[in-house]
């Protein structure tokens, strides 16, 4: 058995993507660092996936290691899990199966955390339409700009991303030091596993680096559930109201004021999408779900109109809904909304 213990582990669970896989893994090879392991795991795949995981198990020439897993597809929160329990590197990465990464950007992360003490570090994720090889490669000459470059505690990165300024919930794009994720896993089942994650990680951090230079680049892809509505998209409501609670916990005013206002943009988003589909839902559960979203709206709007950190999107739409007649802010909703 091979104990060697690489500077990054890449954590990729895979599920249907034998159309993507071979792009993505071919940005992986061509990193310019090479100490790293790649962990693929094929989450219940009905495809050739399985066959081109075990094409590519073995040490490649240039340094890397493949390894290869299986689940019976249980969802990605339970395969990046999974994952994690394998993972051997002193530092974690997470791509998704139908993304890519920049030749530099292993590189670069790891020199952020290197050169600057930090325990994460975070880059800059450019999405692009699937097939759009021109906007891909903009994204990589983009990747090679001159950066700007922030730093934060953990405290800091977590109330920056609840506020959703400059620092990103997503997972893709940085690279995480692996002890972060001691006793923490993703809920199993769930939509919006990152979400749910990184706020409990990112806020261990000693010291926190985000930079501008594009480090991921997203595949947009119309058929993916992030961009339809579906009911598995509402798992947004409970997570944010389960971050709220973690941060009442801690007793933090500052991010409870930030956590709150996270909740209440994830209210406004699904309220106008469950008004958008009539028919996505039983007509009691959409009911059910409207009315939680309107309660939450009514009871955090008021303090994010008065909270000088929110955006000033979201402190007009508190706005509104404090002095608009319901049926008019359903109308704006809708428009405002659209799966």
């Amino acid at each position: 058995m091979n104990t060697r213990r690489p500077k990054i582990s890449i954590l990729t669970p895979c599920c249907n993507s034998a159309q993507w896989l071979p792009a993505t893994l071919a940005s992986l090879y061509a990193q310019s660092f090479t100490d790293w392991e790649l962990l693929l795991l094929d989450d219940g795949s009905t495809d050739a996936t399985p066959r081109l995981l075990e094409s590519h198990a073995g040490v490649r020439p240039e340094g890397g290691e493949v390894r290869i897993f299986s689940s019976p597809g249980r969802g990605v929160a339970e395969a990046r899990n999974r994952l994690l329990e394998v993972a051997r590197g002193e530092y974690l990465l997470f791509l998704d199966s139908d993304d890519l990464l920049p030749p530099d950007a292993l590189t670069y992360l790891l020199s952020l955390i290197e050169e600057r003490g930090a325990d994460v570090a975070e880059g800059r994720i450019l999405c692009y339409p699937d097939g759009d090889d021109e906007m891909v490669m903009r994204g990589v000459a983009e990747s090679r700009a001159t950066p700007r470059v922030s730093t934060f505690d953990g405290r800091g990165a977590v109330e920056s991303s609840l506020y959703q300024t400059l620092v990103s919930s997503s997972l893709s794009g940085k690279l995480f030091r692996r002890n972060l994720f001691d006793g923490i896993r993703f809920p199993s089942g769930r939509l919006y596993e990152d979400l749910y994650v990184f706020h409990r990680v990112a806020i261990r951090a000693a010291n926190y680096v985000c930079s501008s230079k594009v480090v991921y680049l997203y595949r947009q892809r119309s058929g993916s559930i992030i961009h339809t509505f579906n009911p598995r998209r509402l798992d947004v409501l409970d997570i944010t109201e389960g971050i709220e609670a973690h941060m009442r916990g801690l007793s933090d005013e500052g991010l409870i004021r930030a956590a709150c206002d996270r909740r209440l943009s994830a209210a406004f988003n699904m309220l106008g999408l469950l008004l958008n589909n009539t028919s996505a839902l039983p007509a009691g559960d959409r009911e059910r779900y409207i009315s939680h979203c309107r309660g939450v709206i009514a009871t955090h709007s008021s303090a994010s109109l008065r909270n000088p950190r929110v955006r000033m999107l979201n402190r007009a739409a508190a706005l509104l809904a404090i002095i608009l007649p319901p049926p008019l802010l359903d109308r704006l909703l809708r428009s405002r909304y659209r799966s």
